[in-house]
């Protein structure tokens, strides 16, 4: 299985300026080490009536391409900021929120992600094995 890096992206200006720096570390590390790392962004503090937010998403998407970004968004809300603060995790602060929610919906979406890379892997293995053959 491929290592899987996920890079949690705040809808803010600030947020995309260390991002270039970012990519080129872990480019680096890929080079090296894992070549075959997927690097994932999940869009975080976002609040879909705010345009900014939404720019700035569809500027993630661009740079990441739509396959690589989740779907699933953390919203901005006092919970996220509360489980943070108590070093708990959103499902003992508040594990009714639409936070709790969407955490859960991207773990959800992770592990899709790591089972169609399993998938693939199993494939490439038996195809592998019939051309040995």
């Amino acid at each position: 299985m491929s290592d899987l890096t996920v890079i949690p992206i705040d809808t803010s200006k600030y947020a995309l300026l260390g991002l270039t720096h970012l990519l080129k570390l872990i480019g680096s590390i890929m080079d090296e080490h894992t070549p075959e790392m997927v690097i994932m962004a999940l869009s975080t503090m976002y609040v879909p009536r705010q345009r900014i937010d939404q720019e700035i998403r569809k500027m993630v998407i661009k740079r990441f391409e739509e396959s690589n970004v989740f779907e699933t968004v953390i919203p901005r809300a006092v919970a996220v900021n509360q489980a943070a603060m108590s070093g708990k995790s959103i499902f003992e602060v508040e594990p009714l929120s639409t936070s709790a929610a969407a955490f859960y919906e991207f773990a959800q979406e992770v592990k899709g992600v790591l089972s169609d890379d399993e998938e693939q892997e199993s494939d490439a293995g038996v195809r592998e094995r019939a051309e040995g053959s």
